[in-house]
């Protein structure tokens, strides 16, 4: 699968079709950023970067804000307070206009996939880049190639209604990085899947950001932090960030901390080993001088209690 990753990659470059001012370089930054709805603040001064190529896992519960987030990236939400900048350009100052231009740069795979079902796989492929205008040779090109690398290839003329759960989210990433977009975007991709299928599909995003993609998961699934071979992971809870967690920090903590009760359950061992040599080596060696002890004591004795063979004569 890897293979097939790097390959549509290289042999399917994809210049940017946006105006140069706005193109997105995979560089997330929020600024103290607040959404509200109503009374309800969805984002509560977030502050966050994500790097290029990073692969990021967003946790939290259930109306956590991280949907809302996610929207506020691709600018079909503007936030109250604060700044996005994407690969330093202000996305909250976009006009209106600019906005779709920014949208090919970011691939998004939603919990429901959204999928056209009286479609072929295939033909759902086309759609991101039909809407740019490509000739359709480029466009079937591209989109066989990308169906390939989610191992899809003797899936593509099926009907969407009638590919299974984990295929059609295959489909939905392959639609969403048919573009070669900047940032990828995954709302709870693994919601719906086995911890097999999910597993695949971990995988396979990894597999994207290993190519230079920003990659970020919206998920509240212990499963998926337990085994996604992330790089970072931001956890947030009624609009805040209450914590960050970068994947080296995390391992290198739980690499030594084992270690250390290891060598403190082993030292004890070893001193009791210690001691009962010690206490072995002193048995074995008093043994013997006893022995010795009382066999002088028994030859002093008899010598005192017999006399000498004159005097009794």
């Amino acid at each position: 699968m890897r293979g097939a990753w790097a390959c549509f990659w290289h042999s399917h470059p994809l210049p940017c079709t946006a105006p140069p001012y706005i193109y997105v370089g995979a560089l997330i930054e929020f600024k103290n950023v607040t959404k509200r709805f109503g009374a309800i603040e969805a984002l509560n001064d977030v502050t966050l970067n994500i790097g290029k190529g990073e692969f990021v896992l967003l946790t939290g519960p259930s109306g956590a804000g991280k949907t809302t987030l996610f929207r506020t990236i691709f600018a079909a939400e503007r936030p109250d307070e604060g700044e996005i900048l994407l690969s330093g350009w202000n996305v909250t100052k976009l006009r209106r206009g600019s906005i779709p231009y920014l949208r090919r740069n970011i691939g998004v795979v939603f919990q429901d996939f959204k999928l056209l079902g009286n479609r072929t796989a295939l033909q759902n492929v086309f759609l991101t880049l039909e809407i740019r205008g490509m000739p359709a040779r480029q466009i079937r090109e591209r989109s066989v190639a990308a169906l390939e690398a989610v191992g899809l290839s003797d899936r593509m003329d099926t009907r969407a209604s009638f590919l299974s759960g984990g295929e059609q989210q295959r489909v939905a990433i392959a639609r969403a990085v048919v573009g070669a977009p900047s940032i990828l975007l995954a709302d709870e991709p693994t919601g719906n899947l086995d911890p097999v299928l999910a597993s695949d599909i971990l995988r396979l995003l990894s597999e994207v950001a290993g190519k230079g993609t920003t990659v970020v998961v919206a998920t509240h699934d212990p499963l998926v932090v337990q085994t996604a071979a992330s790089d970072m992971e931001v956890m947030l809870d009624r609009g805040k960030v209450v914590g960050t967690r970068r994947a080296n920090a995390v391992e290198v903590d739980a690499s030594q901390e084992p270690r250390n009760e290891e060598l403190q359950n082993e030292e004890p061992e070893a001193e009791e080993s210690e001691a009962e040599v010690s206490e072995a080596e002193v048995s074995e060696a008093e043994e013997p001088q006893a022995e010795e002890l009382r066999d002088e004591e028994t030859q002093d004795e008899a010598a005192v209690e017999e006399p000498p063979e004159g005097e009794a004569k």
